[in-house]
């Protein structure tokens, strides 16, 4: 990748200035056995489908006084997490490092405490904007993830991790911890939720492991023929209107 940056920008050079840059000759073929990176793709309907039907299943179990297993519960604490992340359009890694100002008019308004940015002197607390309730217009999966978050609330994250499991799995989950789900733990978690939650295997569910939710109602937005002016203004992604000064 820096090798085609580094090209293009000297190609450019050539064309705009005349420089005399041999650069189609020293540009080297892709390393043999190396794959072309692959876009990380959206949730599908299908994948945020089950997963919400089973946080709001474990949510009914657990309200109506049903003792669940504790591997269950951390399964579906971690499905609400990436509902959450889905719903916000936020990247799963930034949903532990956000706030919750507080719910209006059935929205949840909140803060990305520190945004990506290439450049670090750019990172800035962002806002979004959640549609708290869910396709069936309940509210009981969201009820369910401040349940898991209680006593953590200063933490600023949203998946909260879990004792008892090496690598993130949670159907070793003993008990819930103080802190963050973060870098491969969060990942195997999610990969690993998916699986079992959709009935497919693991690999299959890796693909979703990473920046999927925030992809998710742009998509969503792009099969209904919303123009793409007013699908900027879904959850976080209208950043520069929402930071302007006024």
């Amino acid at each position: 990748h820096a090798a085609g940056a580094a090209a293009s920008k000297l190609k450019m050079m050539r064309r705009h200035f005349g420089v005399n840059l041999p650069v189609d000759e020293a540009v080297s073929e892709r390393a043999p056995g190396s794959r072309p990176r692959m876009p990380t793709p959206a949730l599908t309907i299908g994948i945020v489908f089950r997963l919400y039907k089973f946080v709001v299943d474990v949510a009914a179990e657990k309200s109506s006084g049903v003792v669940q297993p504790f591997g269950r519960v951390a399964h579906a604490a971690v499905a609400a997490a990436v509902l959450f992340a889905s719903f916000s359009c936020n990247r799963c890694e930034q949903a532990n490092s956000c706030s919750f100002d507080g719910e209006a008019d059935g929205f949840l308004h909140g803060v990305l405490l520190l945004d990506k940015n290439p450049n670090p002197m750019k990172r800035q607390p962002r806002p979004f904007w959640m549609r708290i309730a869910g396709p069936d217009g309940g509210t009981e999966w969201f009820e369910f993830l401040k349940s898991v978050l209680v006593g953590v609330e200063g933490g600023c994250f949203v998946f909260r991790d879990f004792a008892g499991s090496v690598d993130g799995d949670p159907s070793s989950a003993t008990e819930f911890i103080n802190s963050p789900l973060v870098g491969p733990r969060l990942v195997k978690a999610i990969a690993c939720v998916v699986a079992r939650v959709c009935g497919i295997s693991l690999a299959d569910a890796m693909r979703w492991a990473k920046h999927s939710a925030r992809h998710f109602l742009m998509e969503c937005s792009g099969a209904r023929g919303l123009h793409a002016l007013r699908a900027f203004e879904i959850g976080r992604w209208s950043g520069s209107t929402a930071q302007d000064p006024d």
